[in-house]
């Protein structure tokens, strides 16, 4: 249950992408910088049906994926993202180093994820989807967005820096306390596999 909404959280993230970008498109205010998060909003918009088939291989319908309520963990963690895109160009490209793809070490991992779904009894290959976006993320060298950023770039402010950093280390918290939230709560067998969406007149 656990590893199965590691998956299901991992998709309502992947389905928050073009939110974030997009909120840090709309507030930047460097035309180089608008042009990268734009190119980077072009190759990451349209993501989550991977995550999503992976899903549907592992016993879930459809329905259930989509319809799925996040965790407040969840919730958090891209809320905070969306923060950061709102209020620190430089600091949300300083996280794209924590929550995209990081090349062969991404790749092992996202190998280790499809042995552990068969050790947990899900049909061989389920995680293929899935692991196609980690592949693709990683070809598209998504955690060198900061670098490209500042090639053209001597320094910047200390202040600038300084918000940055903290951003990065709120969010590195925010996505410590995602993966808390899943083991707490579909760990918990009184809970329900998707989390459901309450009902106001069933209350």
């Amino acid at each position: 249950e656990v590893f199965l909404g590691l998956i299901l959280e991992t998709y309502h993230y992947i389905n928050s992408a073009s939110r974030h970008i997009s909120t840090a498109i709309a507030h930047c205010t460097d035309p180089a910088w608008k042009r990268l998060l734009s190119r980077y909003l072009a190759e990451e918009y349209d993501h989550a049906w991977m995550a999503r088939d992976s899903l549907v291989r592992m016993g879930l319908t459809k329905e259930e994926a989509e319809g799925a309520h996040p965790l407040i963990g969840t919730w958090s963690w891209i809320n905070n993202l969306c923060e950061i895109a709102r209020e620190d160009t430089l600091g949300y490209l300083a996280c794209t180093k924590l929550f995209e793809a990081r090349g062969t070490d991404t790749l092992e991992g996202a190998g280790v994820l499809q042995r552990l779904a068969e050790a947990y009894g899900y049909p061989e290959g389920c995680l293929d989807p899935l692991v196609s976006h980690v592949a693709e993320d990683v070809n598209a060298a998504h955690t060198g967005l900061l670098e490209e950023a500042l090639a053209d770039r001597d320094f910047v402010p200390a202040w600038q820096a300084h918000r940055a950093v903290n951003n990065l280390h709120d969010l590195k918290h925010s996505f410590d306390q995602y993966n808390d939230n899943i083991i707490l709560y579909y760990s918990d067998v009184s809970n329900y596999i998707p989390r459901l969406k309450v009902d106001y007149f069933s209350l």
